[in-house]
């Protein structure tokens, strides 16, 4: 069987925040951060106990004031850290402690296994806000804000919904769909051990002209996640492909033009277009291996010379990225073939790139 990849899971409808102790829930939670959108890593959803708002700690990957997570679910600590600023849990002892050293007791939660913890205790740490809002369709808003939003709740949670409506129309999971976070066992043909074949490891990145409704439809009927690197032009020009794109659950990264002179510049204006596109913005950058890298972006040096499916390592010991900018039908169907597993591409994927031949 086929392991499958979805954006969100479909669960229950929000529930008011002003009922003590009842769970929040919706057809799918997001992040804000000021005036900005994003859904929500993982499948946890925000709830009020005793008055206080408990959210999921990975709530925090929207990374609200320039906060990075760290969680070590073995060693039961989560690392919450600003440049100078951080919050450590032990989670085994109930405790918090912050950059001086001072701890304190906080009360934290698991909820099918995912992490909870008091919104407004780690928010205020590093100088933010944190609201929960609800939009008209129903699905709860973890806001974060650190004053220099131009939106007041109202008229976010209005702006946002034209978004929201468009990813919950495109990207509902039924129940007892495979959960990508936690995908099912794959039995293999006729009850054959899975594990006497490990098939490769691939992400796949699509650019250029492999930015296409085409490239689009075939990822949905393989019901597989990619991501898009996309220029400002191709953001400007093709507004409702980027909506579908990112309403059906692919990662959306920034691209320049070739011979761009100045590849910061062009980055930030590319942003400027994704956000007005789909009221977010990226640090995902696919850029040529010769330009210099700029602050505060991910990125993925593109080689000169793109591989393909065929250029795989015949039994690959790690994952391989696979830039397309043509060709996406012939590439999936080669690594369809090989019963290739086929993950979305992340900031924080490990792969690497295989080596086509000279020619």
């Amino acid at each position: 069987m086929k392991k499958r990849f979805f954006a969100l899971l479909l669960v229950l409808a929000l529930l008011p925040a002003s009922v003590s102790g009842a769970r929040a829930t919706g057809l799918a939670c997001f992040v804000g951060v000021n005036n900005t959108l994003t859904a929500l890593s993982g499948n946890g959803m925000p709830y009020y106990e005793n008055g206080v708002l408990y959210i999921p700690y990975t709530a925090f990957h929207a990374e609200p004031g320039g906060v990075f997570v760290a969680y070590d679910e073995v060693g039961k600590t989560l690392a919450l850290s600003q440049i100078y600023v951080r919050l450590v849990y032990d989670l085994a002892a109930g405790t918090v402690t912050d950059e001086t050293g001072s701890a304190q007791p906080v009360s934290v939660s698991y909820r099918d296994g995912l992490l909870y913890i008091p919104a407004t205790q780690a928010a205020s740490h590093f100088g933010l806000s944190v609201t929960l809002l609800e939009s008209e369709s129903g699905c709860p808003i973890i806001r974060f804000t650190d004053g220099s939003q131009t939106m007041d709740d109202a008229e976010f949670t209005a702006r946002s919904e034209t978004l929201i409506s468009l990813i919950l129309e495109n990207n509902g999971q039924q129940p007892g769909e495979e959960d990508p976070e936690n995908p099912g066992p794959d039995d293999g043909p006729d009850g054959e051990d899975p594990a006497r074949e490990q098939p490769a490891t691939v992400y796949l990145a699509f650019a250029g002209e492999a930015v296409s409704t085409e490239t689009l439809g075939h990822l949905r009927a393989l019901e597989l996640q990619g991501t898009f690197f996309l220029t400002e032009a191709q953001l400007l020009d093709n507004v409702e492909l980027v909506r579908s794109i990112y309403a059906e659950g692919h990662r959306i990264g920034l691209a320049v033009e070739p011979g761009a002179e100045d590849v910061e510049a062009a980055l930030q204006a590319a942003n400027e277009a994704l956000d007005a596109a789909v009221f977010g913005r990226s640090v995902f950058a696919l850029l040529p291996a010769n330009v210099p890298e700029p602050a505060g972006y991910r990125v993925i040096r593109e080689p000169e010379l793109l591989p393909t499916a065929a250029d795989l390592p015949a039994e690959p010991s790690e994952p391989q990225l696979l830039i397309c900018r043509s060709g996406v039908l012939e590439t999936l169907e080669a690594l369809v073939g090989m019963d290739a597993s086929m993950p979305q591409l992340l900031e924080t994927s490990r792969y690497s790139i295989p080596q086509p031949p000279e020619q």
